[in-house]
């Protein structure tokens, strides 16, 4: 009986002495990202956009895009389409899911197709978007005024997000 006491006593002196410590007083850290800067690639119908943002404060970003190609928006004139445009803006991340973003945006040219005039567009922009696995998806709604006289409430329907390079 002894040589059995002896034998589960080496046995279990190798558990006793590698055995780890609970640091439950050290709090859990939070996860932090590994980028400040990233390119993201908008699609909206038959247009395409370039946005750079670069992060200012944890989860804020300030970024720029410009876009080429037929862009049409629901207006509350009627449809609208516009061949280039310009936003600056400001994105913020509310979880790993949901980001939305407030900023300015110009569109040099617009046609508002039921009243076949236009002009310059310009006017304040909100998106929201949700984040998939590799995209993210989503919708802007810009209040502004053309030729200076008109103001114009218009939303896009869907875009596209593809983040394609971070750094």
């Amino acid at each position: 009986m002894k040589t059995l006491f002896y034998i589960i006593s080496l046995l279990l002196l190798p558990l006793v002495g590698l055995g780890q410590e609970s640091n439950l007083e050290e709090p859990l850290k939070k996860e932090k990202t590994t980028f400040n800067n990233q390119v993201d690639f908008d699609i909206e119908l038959l247009g395409g956009e370039l946005a750079l943002k670069k992060r200012i404060k944890g989860k804020l970003f300030l970024g720029v895009s410009a876009g080429v190609g037929l862009f049409i928006s629901l207006s509350s004139n009627g449809r609208m389409a516009s061949f280039y445009k310009f936003k600056g803006f400001l994105d913020y991340d509310i979880d790993n899911r949901v980001h939305f973003y407030l900023g300015y945006q110009y569109f040099p040219e617009v046609f508002i197709l039921e009243i076949d005039n236009g002009g310059p567009y310009s006017g304040a922009v909100v998106g929201i978007f949700d984040k998939g696995r590799k995209i993210e998806y989503g919708v802007e709604v810009t209040l502004g005024e053309v030729k200076e006289h008109s103001f114009v409430g218009a939303t896009t329907l869907l875009i596209i997000k593809i983040p394609m390079v971070r750094w």
